[in-house]
């Protein structure tokens, strides 16, 4: 009876001790699932950072299509401009020429109208001048062309920034997911072990 007591006394130390060393092993997968839960908890807050990040980008992009759109307006707007400019200064040119023509045909075959060859020559000032404002309009204009086609290519190059940028966010996104993904997996994995 006493050597079966001992015995029972002995197994029960036993089982002691492997209950001891199975709570240390179940502090040690405790405090890794703690960190593993703070680990996931940062890479979620990370992951919310980038989603608010790629909005921001997504915001701008809308932006600067919309300003290139007008841009793009304006440059036409003044394309027109200039193409009635050249139009009118073609007009005028052949006026001038005609005119010209009138006074040489004039003083041919009549000296004695200088009255209306000074009409003629006061004429072909007012087109002249007509001339080189629209040469100074056309030359504006251009001006202005060139100055919207660099705005629209500041534009382009924004663009395609943003658009480098946001697939390199979308790529870092996918990479953290992954991770998270995996960490998750991780955590679950140790959580069955320790149930």
């Amino acid at each position: 009876m006493r050597s079966e007591y001992r015995s029972v006394e002995a197994d029960i130390l036993e089982l002691r001790g492997d209950c001891q060393s199975i709570n240390g092993i179940i502090s040690v997968k405790s405090s890794e699932i703690a960190k593993l839960k703070t680990e996931l908890a940062d890479i979620v807050n990370e992951n919310e950072e980038l989603t608010i990040k790629n909005k921001d980008l997504d915001r701008l992009i809308l932006r600067n299509e919309k300003e290139n759109k007008e841009c793009a307006v304006d440059n036409e707007t003044l394309n027109a401009k200039a193409d009635q400019a050249a139009e009118t200064k073609a007009k005028n040119e052949k006026i001038i020429r005609e005119l010209e023509g009138d006074v040489e045909r004039s003083l041919k075959t009549n000296d004695g109208l200088k009255g209306d060859q000074e009409e003629l020559k006061a004429k072909l000032r007012e087109k002249g001048a007509i001339i080189r404002e629209a040469e100074h309009n056309v030359a504006e204009n251009k001006k202005r062309v060139i100055a919207l086609e660099c705005r629209l290519a500041d534009r382009k190059r924004i663009n395609e920034k943003l658009n480098v940028e946001i697939k390199v966010a979308a790529q870092e996104e996918q990479e953290e997911n992954v991770r998270a993904e995996k960490q998750t997996e991780k955590a679950r994995t140790l959580e069955d072990a320790v149930a």
